[in-house]
């Protein structure tokens, strides 16, 4: 009753902000999730200051309780518009955009939370993320500044070289991504950073790629994986390259290697399989199938894509 004497006085004096606050609470105690979108909106047009962001961040609520999250947008840009400098409301708009993928919008509204914040491990972190995700969407021209900005307030930020290097990959300026990876490798050499190293040197195999050097890329990305022979992400790439060129020795080596590798894209039972069918292509059944019954004992993996490499085995020996 109380929510209907309240939605009639609001139909005379629609500009009450009290009323139009004291209705949403009631709205949302009652789980009326459609009405406080409503009223929410309402209020966006009419307060200021803390209100506001009460109002901004009930719309959030109300969205996400309706399974409508990303409608929430537009709401939360007209409040930031009002509060620009309001921290709630802009990480709310943060999340909001990781959610739907609005990466761009996202990195530029990283850098402003970046130039907001005094500690430099938070600036350095913000500024790194919008680089990296500028990058990802193909903005260099975006990307290089922040990046270059992370890289003046933390030296040896390898994040951030790693990110310039592939900023310059896009833009197709190769001898400026090997210069950096260079200069990189020169400052990193003598300690004991082998993990970093790695990363240089998988950035200039991806360089040679670039270049369309198949056999350059090889040999990078095997000094990669000698370098750091952990690296999932690294040990994936040399496994798929030395296929693709039919080098199956390295092919075989780096397979091996995956399946001691805890989160590699490439499972075990599915690095157990790949070095199976090598064993096939050279004509060693009997190899292939020792790969093929250690693959069957494994725990993880899709047991259908053993069977199935079985039969291949089978129909090859038939």
């Amino acid at each position: 009753g109380a929510r209907e004497l309240l939605a009639a006085w609001l139909e005379r004096s629609p500009d009450d902000v009290e009323s139009l606050r004291r209705l949403r609470e009631m709205q949302t105690e009652a789980e009326q999730w459609d009405a406080v979108v409503e009223t929410c909106g309402r209020l966006l047009e009419l307060d200021s200051d803390e209100p506001l962001e009460e109002a901004a961040l009930a719309l959030q609520q109300a969205y996400e309780m309706l399974g409508r999250a990303e409608e929430a947008r537009a709401g939360l840009e007209q409040a930031r518009e009002k509060l620009p400098n309001n921290s709630a409301i802009r990480g709310a708009l943060r999340k909001l955009y990781e959610k739907v993928g609005a990466h761009r919008e996202l990195a530029m509204l990283l850098i402003e939370e970046a130039h907001s914040l005094d500690d430099v491990e938070q600036k350095t972190a913000y500024l790194r993320w919008a680089g990296q995700t500028l990058v990802m969407v193909g903005d260099v021209d975006g990307a290089v500044p922040a990046l270059r900005e992370v890289l003046d307030l933390q030296p040896d930020d390898v994040g951030a070289r790693v990110s310039l290097a592939d900023a310059s990959i896009v833009a197709g300026q190769y001898d400026e991504a090997d210069a950096l990876l260079d200069e990189a490798l020169a400052e990193f050499k003598g300690r004991r950073h082998g993990k970093e190293q790695a990363i240089f040197v998988q950035r200039k195999s991806h360089v040679a790629r670039a270049k369309g050097d198949p056999d350059g890329q090889l040999a990078l990305i095997q000094k990669a994986h000698q370098a750091d022979n952990k690296n999932g992400e690294i040990a994936a790439e040399l496994a798929d390259l030395a296929e693709l060129l039919e080098q199956w020795d390295a092919a075989t080596k780096s397979l091996r290697a995956i399946t001691l590798i805890e989160g590699c894209r490439i499972t075990p039972t599915q690095a157990l399989i790949r070095q199976g069918r090598i064993s096939l292509r050279q004509g060693d059944t009997k190899r292939a199938m020792m790969f093929a019954r250690r693959a069957k004992r494994g725990e993880e993996g899709d047991q259908t894509e053993v069977d199935a490499f079985l039969a291949e085995i089978e129909a090859a020996g038939s």
